[in-house]
């Protein structure tokens, strides 16, 4: 369950190696310090004295970060609703039973989550010319990304005015937006590529120049489904009723005046207009598709909460299931759910105006229409269905199928487990959650994961851990990091951005070897603007080779990381991941900084 998404990185500073607390001087330390008394109080920028120790027993190299993503702990976010469509609180990890290919798992980790209630830990500017963090940084709450939602409007498959009802719809959920909510509006022919933002002017311009960007036959109308049953199914019905339209829409020759040469001549060009609306709907689908991976993706990079919103009408191909599967197996690889919203809403009962079928054939043309309605929302449904989403379709009310799309629900649980025994063979596992009374009560969650392929190289493996948490918002505890920020304004364009973390080594498992203990330990840097958008990082790895005398200091004192980076005044979301090599353990945590121009 492996993708690689990379990102082009800034010019950031060379990364030093501290012992806390951090020294301003940014020397390379040879030495920890003596343990502070918890009780003492002294100034927060004072000096700690330093201890005698050996030089070579810590090393640090510094490389640029690489993004993938990895799955090994399955998270699986959750709502509940009532029959009135309301989220449902105040629920228990024990309400929750979770199966993975019918087996009950141990649920291992239990969120939730109210989105727009999280507050990072904030930076406190230090005075130009100082680089030491006081002791104690303030902690303020800013509105950083949480929620990322790319909504997808299939103007390929547009007909009729589906473009103005959908852009109308879509434009009344804007202000629904949680100010941590960031939407993107992308369109299927590529002709909209509005990035993730809270700007709603921007949403709003974008939605209005959303238009149909193909046209199919008009006379007689033919849909891909009824192509399909001339040319594939040799269906004589749908041929007839093709005719019945050209002979009530189409300006047909009168001569020759034979009736069988005018029918023969009709049934040729109903034919080929057929074969000319599947060869258009198979190169329209497989656009479609590519699009869609495209935008995944781009989704996949952010670092947040991921949520696609589909909104398609006519939407088949001879190829769909074979085309979907991959869209599908993407998008639980990122932690994306794909919610779809059929935007045809009712079919009429009343076809005569609508394609201009004679009275006598009404009755075969809905059953047909059912028929096609089911045959097309059969994708949408699976797509939404495959990757723990929903869909909305049957309803006329499209303003609200987006709205449930676009717009996060007041809360969701996040259930966590880490599959026993599992094999990396990349198999489809099935997942199922229930609740132990769910009377009245409906679940939406996601229905699958992939198991990880077998990787060759372990480092390869750690790395693939380390950036997939990168692109998470969830919090990671394995090993205890304490992560603060701070920043100087050099000038009113430029600042330096320090990113600290505190790491307690008590419970790493170092390889002893001889008289010394060996551990690696890697800490991956990511900057994201406030659209999310990276904007620098870095990649620091420790080497440890200590002494009994050293390991006991750093256990006792902790081990402090300093990353700083060249950054513009603006508001920055910092994701920090720490883990050692030896125990394959992690932490990942949220800072946010708030540089004023």
């Amino acid at each position: 369950m492996l993708h690689c998404v990379c990102f082009g990185l800034g010019r950031y500073l060379i990364l030093l190696l501290v012992f806390f607390p951090l020294l301003a001087s940014g020397q390379e330390v040879q030495n920890p310090p003596a343990a502070p008394d918890a009780n003492s109080k002294s100034d927060s920028r004072s000096r700690v004295q330093q201890t005698p120790g050996p030089a070579a027993e810590v090393a640090t190299t510094d490389s640029p970060a690489v993004f993938r993503v990895r799955t090994n702990a399955v998270l699986v976010r959750v709502v509940v609703r009532d029959q009135k469509g309301n989220a449902v609180e105040n629920l228990k990890k024990e309400d929750f039973q979770l199966f993975d290919n019918k087996k009950l798992q141990a649920i291992t980790s239990f969120n939730l989550e109210h989105p727009g209630a999280q507050a990072t830990p904030a930076a406190e500017e230090v005075p130009s010319g100082e680089t030491e963090a006081p002791a104690n940084a303030a902690a303020y709450p800013t509105a950083v990304p949480e929620r990322f939602v790319a909504l997808v409007l299939d103007d390929v498959h547009f007909e009729m005015n589906d473009a103005v009802v959908v852009r109308e719809a879509a434009a009344k959920i804007l202000d629904q937006l949680l100010p941590s909510d960031r939407m993107a509006i992308f369109t299927s022919s590529g002709s909209i590529n509005q990035d993730f933002t809270s700007d709603k002017a921007a949403l709003r311009d974008a939605l209005s120049k959303v238009t149909r960007k193909t046209f199919g036959n008009e006379c007689p109308h033919i849909s891909y489904y009824q192509a399909d049953l001339m040319l594939n199914q040799f269906d004589p019905t749908a041929e007839q009723l093709a005719l019945q339209d050209l002979m009530a829409c189409g300006d047909l020759p009168t001569q020759p005046a034979e009736a069988d040469a005018v029918t023969e001549m009709a049934t040729r060009f109903v034919r080929e207009t057929a074969k000319e609306v599947q060869d258009q709907g198979d190169r329209k689908a497989a656009d479609v598709f590519r699009r869609l991976e495209n935008i995944l993706g781009k989704l996949a990079s952010v670092p947040g909460q991921r949520v696609m919103a589909f909104v398609s009408t006519e939407f088949y191909s001879r190829r769909a299931a074979e085309d979907l599967a991959p869209i599908i197996d993407r998008a639980l690889r990122a932690n994306i759910v794909v919610d779809t919203v059929d935007a045809r809403g009712l079919y009429p009962t009343d076809l005569d105006d609508h394609y201009g079928y004679q009275q006598q054939a009404q009755n075969v043309v809905l059953s047909r229409f059912r028929a096609e309605e089911q045959i097309l929302g059969t994708l949408l449904g699976d797509l939404a269905d495959g990757t723990g989403g929903n869909f909305f379709h049957h309803r006329n009310d499209l303003d609200r199928g987006i709205g449930q799309a676009v717009t996060a629900p007041p809360v969701s649980y996040v259930l966590g487990f880490s599959p026993q025994n599992l094999k990396l063979d990349g198999s489809y596992h099935a997942l199922k959650v229930t609740l132990e009374n769910s009377k009245g009560l409906s679940i939406e969650a996601r229905h699958s994961y992939r198991a990880p392929k077998s990787l060759q190289d372990p480092a390869q493996q750690a790395d693939q851990e380390i950036t997939e948490a990168l692109t998470s918002r969830d919090e990671v505890n394995d090993i205890p990091v304490e992560l603060r920020t701070q920043f100087f304004k050099k000038d009113s364009t430029d600042a330096n951005l320090s990113v600290l973390a505190r790491v307690n080594t008590q419970n790493m498992h170092f390889r002893k070897e001889g008289d010394r203990y060996l551990d690696n330990l890697t800490m991956e840097t990511a900057i994201f603007n406030q659209d999310g958008k990276f904007v620098s990082g870095g990649k620091k790895v420790v080497t440890m080779n200590l002494t009994d005398t050293t390991l006991e200091q750093v256990n006792r004192l902790g081990l402090s990381l300093k990353s700083s980076f060249d950054v513009k005044p603006g508001t920055y979301l910092i994701r920090l991941v720490v883990r050692d090599a030896e125990g394959a353990q992690m932490a990942a945590r949220n800072g946010s900084v708030v540089i004023p121009f």
